[in-house]
């Protein structure tokens, strides 16, 4: 990664002006406790948090041994994030919790002083115990990967379009999106998904401006970048077949840091 240029000097430490990608791929929470004691179940998904940043995965009903396929999350972090925010938190909460305090677990990452993964390839799944309400007794355990890579000049940001196919219209439309049906919303991006594709986009560091404008992309897609599947479970093809009701494709657009010019010297007196 190439380095971008320290601004302030604070304490002694050096500022920098960049960004770097922290990225979490979720895989699985084992032993959960039950949030319905009755039935011994729990309805789980996962909330990841630093700051502003948030992420969620998708709810598994009726379960305490949760199984998530391909849920990676990235968030672009700036040395004030860490400094305001110093440690990465994540819940696992129930269908019906309400407040944080309410959990059925928790985990937390420093990232002050980072000694993990700085490469996605370094970065292996393992599992970290979770923090559970003291009158469960759980050896709940969180199995996830966890990098943090070093300080970025530029980053490509992905959202990623989805419509569902109507027989009886003969078209397709975002407005035909079931959330009943496993559907995603129309638009998703590396942090949430929305209705709308400015919504998607996650927040940018100010020190960040966009290279142009967006652009879908068609090397892994059809001619217009799509890629088509019977359910947004995938798996995605190029080409629609009869069985294809769903569709993706990728925007992208390319930030850069701006450095700004040094200032002249003040002439003597």
């Amino acid at each position: 990664m190439v380095a971008g240029p320290h601004r302030r000097v604070s304490g002694g430490v050096p500022r920098h002006a960049g960004a770097r990608r922290l990225c979490i791929a979720l895989e699985k929470v084992t032993n959960l406790p039950a949030a319905d004691p009755d039935l011994n179940t729990s309805d789980p998904y996962v909330l990841i948090t630093l700051g502003q940043h948030q992420w969620q995965s998708p709810l598994v009903r009726k379960t305490l041994h949760p199984v998530w396929r391909d849920q990676m999350c990235e968030f672009l972090v700036t040395d004030d994030d860490v400094t305001t925010h110093p440690e990465l938190v994540v819940y696992v909460n129930d269908l019906d919790t309400l407040r944080v305090e309410d959990a059925l677990g928790v985990a937390r990452f420093p990232l002050t002083n980072w000694a993990g993964a700085t490469q996605i390839q370094d970065a292996k799944v393992q599992a970290y115990p979770l923090q559970t309400p003291k009158d469960t007794h759980s050896s709940a355990q969180i199995h996830l990967s966890l990098c943090f890579e070093g300080w970025l000049a530029s980053f490509p940001v992905v959202v990623w379009e989805n419509e569902r196919w109507l027989p009886l219209s003969n078209k397709w439309s975002k407005d035909y999106l079931a959330h009943k049906l496993g559907d995603r919303l129309p638009w998703t991006g590396p942090e949430h998904s929305a209705l709308l594709f400015k919504d998607a986009i996650p927040p940018i560091p100010s020190a960040f401006q966009a290279r142009g404008s967006w652009q879908f992309d068609v090397r892994q897609g059809d001619t217009d970048g799509w890629l088509y599947a019977a359910s947004f479970k995938g798996p995605w093809k190029t080409s629609m077949h009869p069985t294809h009701v769903v569709r993706t494709r990728a925007w992208t657009n390319e930030y850069a840091l701006v450095v700004s010019p040094p200032k002249p010297p003040k002439a003597s007196s």
